[in-house]
């Protein structure tokens, strides 16, 4: 996600197409309407990454997306990519002086492609207003209308394409551009048209590249998909700044100077401040009214994924202790499973203090194929677990592991009790408490946990089925990242807390016999003689 910075040296085709749109096109609208078309440095950045090739003249970048605040300008510059492709030097020819030199296309045919007309007249109304006032029109025999724009003798066109996916299906395009993918979805059909587009590439030799806002995580969008992708996958450029942290949860409580500094930082060379266009204070101002949603204006505007209201906690304000726990604690379990994806996790939190101690995590390897979690090992790790420490309750969740549960519910009582996380009323008000006990500060993170942190800044909150209670559940940001660890974590405060309300804390340390076919691993009775004397409960 970092910012392209090419250098003279790059080898690109893109350092001609910067002169062919600065010569060729004017400023679509605005008080500089007509004018010849500028672009920022950044710009350049942009244009001069995605042409750039290999030794080989071969593209470095197959597809690519470009993840903007919105009056960026991006819609322009993606326009103008879009006439590169119909009348630049876009096909590499030859090496000259070190640098590739390219031709154009002999039969260009560009799609803009979106998943409603109005998505469309982002990009092809800009063209058509950039070529208005150009005398390459004139030049080139071009004939530019509202529905195509078309090289003479009809040797080439740029069309805006809205139909489905199975009309698209073989078509013989040369370049598409796939725009304000935030909105392609699988209810709109932009999942299967750009599933379609994308099979129709790699044979028929064409690229892709993408437009969008920051997308609206787990809502499973195209712009969504594709970050998970370029996070696997080098040919794919992803191009994203997002703006710093801004505390939005309270809007009175905004800081106007910060917000401002943090917008001009992902407005770059747009921002008025640079020279640009984008008036960033009015913007900023958009923030303090009433009427505006805090979470889309800092997806719109702030280029984030995620804005503050939507994380599970605050993360700078986490208390984070150099402290771990030892032999005898009291302590309660979370138990997140998984079988071969994912992580598995069973994560502490100990009383009186909260201090919240992962006990082992197992997780993929990054790279590893056919690898499953040892679940020896974890039956292991929990036996000894329950043999270490004093475990007043533990709260696991059970797909994948309902066999495994059973049993250990059996050997060691309440110290594990299924609970599903697919269940609103119990995963709810666990979340809640869990938020709010961060940030009250009433809970203490292990300061070597460095793992909980990423898991917990992957996640978000996603309303659950009992949403009227005001309840939540962790959800991924992005398809692919892990949460488990936060998901553990969460179970283990809210068993403690419960373990606390039901007056399971244990007072002495006492050893007990246990089922356990492991003798070796056996646990004590760690519960009251009111809570032993009840028969093992499944909430």
């Amino acid at each position: 996600m970092s910012w392209p910075t090419p250098t003279k040296r790059t080898l690109s085709l893109g350092w001609a197409l910067v002169d062919l749109i600065e010569d060729e096109l004017r400023v679509p609208t605005g008080l500089d309407a007509g004018t010849r078309f500028k672009l920022t440095n950044e710009q350049i950045d942009l244009v001069v990454a995605w042409y750039e090739v290999d030794k080989d003249g071969r593209w470095k970048y197959r597809r690519g997306a470009w993840r903007l605040p919105k009056k960026w300008g991006k819609s322009p510059l993606a326009a103008a990519v879009c006439y590169c492709e119909l009348v630049g030097p876009v096909v590499f020819s030859h090496f000259a002086d070190g640098q590739p030199v390219g031709k154009p296309h002999p039969a260009p045919r560009v799609q803009i492609a979106a998943c409603s007309e109005d998505q469309t007249d982002n990009t092809y109304m800009s063209l058509v207003e950039m070529l208005r006032q150009s005398p390459a029109v004139a030049d080139r025999g071009l004939d530019v209308g509202l529905t195509r724009i078309m090289l003479r003798n009809a040797s080439g066109l740029i069309e805006p394409v809205t139909s489905s996916a199975t009309s698209r299906e073989g078509n013989p395009v040369t370049f598409v551009l796939m725009d304000e993918t935030q909105h392609w979805k699988q209810a709109n059909g932009g999942k299967d048209l750009a599933a379609t587009i994308r099979r129709n590439a790699a044979p028929l030799g064409y690229r892709t590249l993408e437009t969008s806002n920051a997308y609206a995580p787990g809502e499973g969008s195209v712009a969504e998909s594709t970050a998970k992708a370029a996070s696997k996958i080098d040919s794919v450029l992803y191009v994203a700044r997002e703006a710093p942290a801004v505390d939005i949860n309270n809007r009175e409580a905004i800081d106007r100077e910060f917000l401002i500094i943090a917008l001009e930082f992902v407005y770059g060379d747009s921002g008025k401040h640079r020279g640009g266009w984008t008036d960033v204070p009015g913007i900023a101002e958009e923030f303090f009214d009433p009427g505006n949603d805090l979470n889309e204006m800092c997806r719109w505007y702030l280029n984030q994924i995620v804005s503050p209201t939507e994380a599970i906690i605050d993360l700078v304000r986490m208390i984070r202790v150099d402290d771990e726990l030892k032999p005898k604690d009291v302590i309660a379990l979370g138990f997140d499973g998984s079988d071969s994806g994912d992580c598995t996790a069973l994560y502490a939190c100990r009383h009186p203090d909260y201090l919240v101690v992962p006990i082992a995590t197992w997780e993929r390897p990054l790279g590893a194929k056919d690898w499953k979690v040892d679940r020896a090992e974890v039956d292991t790790i929990i036996r000894q677990t329950m043999k270490t420490y004093r475990v007043a309750r533990g709260y696991f969740d059970p797909p994948l592991w309902a066999s495994e549960i059973d049993q250990w519910h059996g050997d060691f009582g309440n110290a594990v009790m299924r609970y599903p996380h697919n269940s609103s009323d119990r995963i709810g008000p666990a979340c809640e408490r869990f938020a709010s006990m961060a940030d009250a500060g009433t809970m203490r993170f292990a300061a070597s946990d460095v793992e909980l942190v990423a898991h917990l800044a992957n996640g978000r909150r996603a309303a659950t089925g009992a949403a009227a209670k005001g309840y939540w559940r962790p959800a991924r940001k992005t398809e692919g990242q892990p949460i488990d660890r936060a998901s553990a974590a969460i179970s283990a405060v809210h068993a403690l807390a419960d373990a606390i309300a039901h007056d399971e804390i244990p007072e002495t340390y006492a050893p007990a016999t246990s089922s356990s076919p492991h003798p070796d691993t056996a646990s004590f009775d760690w519960r009251p003689s009111s809570a032993r004397e009840r028969a093992p409960t499944f909430i």
